[in-house]
């Protein structure tokens, strides 16, 4: 079974191996020099004895010329950030979160947050990771390797054997996702024992497949059976990020789309489904596309107030839905796809 999590002080062992991975054997006392700091700080930094500042750490990745910028955008979404500024950083990888959901998830005291948010003070290498593991965990490893490739440690290990099954999941069972959200239904919490068959009727999916698929969310340690009936050990995947997830999800919600579309006998309610095409500037599209991920996490701000509060209530949700927005250039896109509705026979 795959470890679930990472530690704090994970973080703080993987900051410093990187660290020492970026100095690629280079001299302490010449990198010191080119920091301007003592040698012996190099020597805290990379045994843990001390975490670096974030601004140190932009200084590190310039002097040993490691990728920084790009493994910023890799997670952030946003291009030209400036890496020294810590705060939008922060700002932007917790978006939408509410501050006490954020200190409950990372374990820290809220106002160190504030302090971090409002720029009074600056995170560490290691607070930085951690933040980035609990809020883009889909991408921390490739954050980290986008910065040293040739960095290998256990704990790395760990998180890319998990993303490897997690896209062999979602390669044999797209709809995987959606069978972990049942399991924090009501309907399914009060049930007096778990039923895969009573998932696979609520579902519309064979029996067979959904036991396969609780066998295998099981293997990846995302639920765990308590009292006769499973729980979720993990939030919802995060695809953004891993491309083969996202292709294999995609496909099996817009299949699933389009089946509501066809079933709909008058205007629908609840069920809402639009695709429109605009002609914007490329300003423009750096707006929409900040704008997009800010209402990203927002919602998944107000999921994460739910899953807070969910002790304080009965049971669990009422219902499962599909929410995506997709955003994409169009150019040389349709000569590779049928523009046209083929003529009737």
């Amino acid at each position: 079974m795959l470890a679930t999590k990472l530690t704090q002080e994970q973080m703080i062992g993987i900051a410093a191996q990187l660290l020492k991975t970026l100095r690629n054997n280079s001299p302490q006392k010449l990198l010191a020099e080119r920091l301007g700091v003592h040698v012996n700080q190099i020597s805290r930094w990379e045994t843990a004895e001390r975490p670096m500042r974030w601004t140190d750490f932009v200084k590190f990745a310039d002097v040993t010329k490691a990728p920084l910028p790009q493994a910023l955008e890799l997670v952030t979404y946003q291009p030209n950030l400036l890496p020294e500024d810590s705060q939008k950083l922060i700002l932007i990888l917790l978006t939408g979160t509410k501050a006490n959901v954020v200190a409950k998830r990372l374990g820290l005291n809220r106002f160190v947050i504030a302090r971090w948010t409002q720029g009074k003070t600056q995170p560490t290498l290691p607070d930085f990771f951690w933040v980035l593991y609990n809020f883009r965990r889909s991408l921390f490893v490739k954050f980290v390797k986008t910065l040293a490739p040739q960095l290998t440690l256990p704990e790395l290990k760990i998180l890319e054997d998990r993303e490897t099954i997690e896209a062999e999941l979602a390669k044999s069972f797209p709809g995987f996702s959606l069978v972990l959200r049942y399991l924090e239904l009501k309907k399914y919490q009060n049930l007096p024992a778990h039923s895969t068959l009573k998932l696979a009727q609520w579902i519309g999916a064979p029996a067979a497949e959904i036991e396969k698929i609780l066998s295998l969310c099981e293997k990846l340690n995302l639920i765990q059976m308590i009292d006769g009936l499973y729980a979720i050990r993990a939030q919802n995947t995060d695809t953004r990020g891993n491309f083969e997830v996202s292709k294999q999800q995609k496909a099996f919600l817009n299949r699933a789309a389009m089946t509501k579309v066809e079933m709909l006998t008058s205007p629908p309610q609840k069920d809402l489904f639009g695709h429109l095409f605009f002609s914007i500037s490329d300003s423009q599209l750096e707006k929409v596309r900040a704008e997009y991920f800010r209402f990203f996490e927002n919602v998944r701000s107000i999921i994460a107030e739910k899953i807070e509060i969910k002790e304080n209530e009965e049971g669990g949700n009422d219902r499962v839905i599909a929410l995506g927005v997709s955003i994409f250039e169009t150019d040389s896109l349709f000569p590779t796809l049928q523009f046209s509705p083929p003529p009737n026979e």
